[in-house]
């Protein structure tokens, strides 16, 4: 997370260069690119990371808007929510725990929680999960939605059907094509 805060930071440093506006810089990612980028999200200048950053440690790492593709946003309720229970390896490998010791959910389960964090932040937010996902249950972007809502953000959760995890890269496939017709409305000022 510390890396995509200063990517960030990097990139709003260079907006001249680039000529982008730097109040519109949004961040989209899929799985645990989605769990990162909402992350982002939700600790946009948060105390507590570190973001020396070298030159852009200066910039603000908050984003206009994130678009998180079928990210895992809760670990602890991640394992309730799946048929199998415990975590993948590269999932235990991603948190440090398999979210199962009240301990362990405590320490490290819960930090890397996207709703663990309740910072005040202006991003927005489009969550585009499909309800066949045998990876990451749509339970976690309906969470996310719940939670984003309850605390006033604004969020928008599109469901598909009939795809699994990791689908975001076949935008021709027809009903990848509404989630992208979904992500270019939504990038509209």
């Amino acid at each position: 997370l510390e890396d995509v805060k200063c990517a960030v930071r990097w990139l709003k440093h260079h907006a001249r260069q680039f000529q982008i506006a730097p109040e519109r810089v949004f961040a989209l990612g899929g799985s645990a690119g989605g769990h990162l980028v909402a992350m982002l999200g939700v600790t946009g200048d948060e105390q507590g990371f570190d973001t020396s950053c070298g030159a852009a440690s200066n910039e603000s790492d908050s984003v206009a808007g994130v678009i998180d593709f079928y990210g895992p946003t809760q670990w602890d309720l991640l394992v309730k929510q799946r048929e199998t229970g415990a975590l993948t390896s590269g999932e235990f490998a991603y948190v440090g725990s398999r979210c199962e010791d009240p301990e362990e959910i405590a320490a490290l389960c819960f930090p890397a929680s996207v709703t663990s964090h309740n910072m005040p932040t202006t991003s927005r937010f489009l969550i585009v999960h499909s309800v066949d996902d045998p990876l990451v249950p749509v339970g976690q972007s309906r969470a996310l939605t719940e939670f984003l809502q309850s605390r006033g953000r604004a969020v928008r959760l599109v469901e598909v059907t009939g795809l699994a995890h990791a689908w975001m890269e076949n935008f021709s496939d027809p009903t990848v094509a509404v989630a992208r017709d979904e992500v270019l409305r939504w990038l509209q000022p």
